[in-house]
């Protein structure tokens, strides 16, 4: 039975299927009690992860907003900023902006993350998934470029903010392990959770497997290429247990937040800010 506590964004938030996105911390009835104590002194980074169609970039869009409280900004778009370029229109080129800025992240970070990126290579180039050379490139290319805006993205932040990743180096796992078929390496994953870039706290979106499969059918995913709902229930599965694995994991466990501590804090921030 799914436990945890639900965040449930105001009327206006964009919704799939009549549903607001969900926020849940513990991921489902087990020993895990997420901590409410994280001190997020400045500067802090936060991950949003969870399988596909969860409502992530939904989530971090209203939170950036403001709606929930002053003081959240995207990761990507502070990376911009520090680097002059948070004036760039359109998708395109502020991802085309944000690859580059990676790639200069990559090389000054390898030392430090090279085990996850080594991990992530032998993942994505030589085990379990899609057969197309391209696909297997960018799934490469997505994993170094989470790890390498994280590294960045925790030297940027200002006092009294908090920068939102809902790409971050958690969601690679997405990438490396979220496949129709074979079911997920359970060692490989464990051995990508020993390895991979932490965020400072983190909240774990998750919805039940009929919602995820039915998002999926209604937006299609690349990696379904038959688009078959027998197909789509597999990929899903397979997402969950990936995450609900990732959210048990003990070093990310004692990072989950619950929605409630982190707009606590920050409302604490804005206080001392007054102040």
């Amino acid at each position: 039975m799914q436990t945890g506590v639900a965040f449930r964004v105001r009327r206006g938030a964009k919704r799939v299927r009549g549903h607001p996105p969900r926020v849940v911390a513990p991921a489902h009835e087990s020993s895990m009690t997420p901590p409410t104590h994280v001190d997020l002194g400045p500067p802090r980074v936060v991950e949003l992860f969870g399988p596909s169609s969860t409502g992530k970039s939904s989530l971090a869009a209203r939170l950036v907003s403001g709606e929930a409280g002053p003081g959240f900004i995207l990761a990507g778009d502070r990376v911009l900023a520090s680097a002059g370029l948070g004036w760039l229109p359109g998708r395109l080129l502020r991802t085309v902006a944000l690859d580059l800025i990676a790639l200069g992240a990559l090389v000054a970070s390898w030392r430090q993350q090279r085990a996850f990126y080594a991990l992530a290579a032998a993942q994505a180039l030589h085990g379990p998934g899609p057969s197309g050379w391209l696909l297997r490139l960018n799934l490469l290319r997505n994993s170094w470029k989470c790890g390498a805006l994280r590294f960045v993205a925790g030297r940027l932040g200002r006092p009294h903010q908090v920068l939102l990743m809902d790409e971050g180096p958690l969601q690679t796992a997405n990438y490396l392990f979220v496949h129709v078929d074979p079911p997920p390496d359970r060692a490989g994953l464990d051995a990508f959770l020993a390895a991979v870039p932490l965020p400072d706290a983190a909240l774990y979106l998750r919805e039940s497997e009929e919602e995820l499969v039915a998002r999926t059918l209604a937006r299609t995913h690349p990696r379904v290429a038959s688009h078959s709902p027998a197909e789509t229930r597999r990929f899903v599965s397979h997402a969950l247990a990936v995450f609900d694995r990732i959210a048990e994991d003990r070093r990310v466990r004692e990072r989950l937040l619950t929605p409630e501590a982190l707009f606590g804090c920050m409302r604490g921030r804005a206080a001392e800010v007054r102040a």
